[in-house]
């Protein structure tokens, strides 16, 4: 029997999973179960579900971003950077949120050892300077914080 604290067993991933059977097109689902996995620590199952929704739609805004969060998470640091350029032209299409490329940013500015980006995502994850849905989008701050050197923030 599998253990509870496993994420297949969360009611999230079972609904997520049971959405990707019905229509195994549908990129939503792996971005969701992506951002869960990285969540729990579970990088490499965060990384195989991304990987899975940008082979459904490559040039998914939401799922790049997911991927960078993801990476960084994973001390992946140059990959993550290396998004960036997909992820430029996506804001003056209307498909990203401005201010969730510049959070993108400056999580990569943070993971490359810049203070200030540390402030400016520790101020976006605590609400500080909200922008539209930056819950969703900061919810991986405090780990990268953490793991930064910055576990007072973290907190």
């Amino acid at each position: 029997m599998p253990s509870s604290t496993q994420p297949r067993d969360w009611p999230q991933f079972i609904a997520s999973r049971q959405a990707t059977r019905i229509d195994p097109l549908l990129a939503s689902g792996p971005i969701w179960e992506s951002i869960l996995a990285a969540g729990l620590g579970r990088h490499q199952e965060a990384i195989e579900r991304i990987e899975q929704a940008l082979r459904i739609e490559p040039d998914n805004p939401m799922a790049l971003f997911a991927k960078t969060q993801v990476l960084g998470l994973n001390q992946q640091v140059g990959e993550a950077a290396a998004l960036l350029p997909s992820l430029e032209a996506h804001p003056s299409l209307g498909r990203l949120r401005p201010e969730w490329l510049g959070f993108v940013r400056d999580l990569i500015a943070f993971l490359n050892g810049s203070a200030d980006a540390g402030t400016r995502l520790e101020s976006a994850a605590t609400g500080q300077a909200p922008f539209p849905r930056w819950e969703f989008a900061t919810c991986c701050v405090a780990g990268i914080l953490a793991r930064g050197g910055a576990a007072e923030a973290a907190s």
